[in-house]
Parts: structure tokens; C-alpha cells; sequence
């Protein structure tokens, strides 16, 4: 959806639009996110990763404070 997929957006529109109707999982399931995968923690994980990455970055160009 980020990306500017249509389709990915009308998923998740559909999704926000379902509110309580379904148990999550399953919203989540029409939505494409298969939470019972390893697929979206693994996604997850490496997406964190780079924004540590990215904020050691960051603090490392910042002078030392006392």
C-alpha cells in the first residue's frame, strides 16, 4: 500500500472497513497479511533492523553531551 499498489490499498480500506465483523486474524487474512505464517513477524523483524540501523546512523553523527 506504501507503494502506491491500488489493490493493496483497497484491501486495506476493505479491512478498516470491516472493523469488528471478523476475528482479526481473518480480517487480516482479506486483507493479505497470513498471520499464520512466519512471513509477516520475519517481515517485521527485518524492517526494525533497519530502522535501529538507521538510528545509530543518526546518533552517531550527534555530538557527546556530558
Amino acid at each position: 500500500m506504501l507503494a502506491g499498489d491500488a489493490e493493496a490499498t483497497r484491501r486495506y480500506r476493505a479491512f478498516l472497513a470491516a472493523g469488528g465483523s471478523k476475528y482479526p486474524i481473518d480480517l487480516l487474512k482479506d486483507a493479505g497479511v497470513d498471520m499464520t505464517t512466519r512471513e509477516p513477524l520475519d517481515l517485521t523483524m527485518k524492517k526494525m533492523n533497519r530502522i535501529i540501523d538507521e538510528m545509530e546512523v543518526i546518533l552517531n553523527r550527534m555530538p557527546a553531551t556530558k
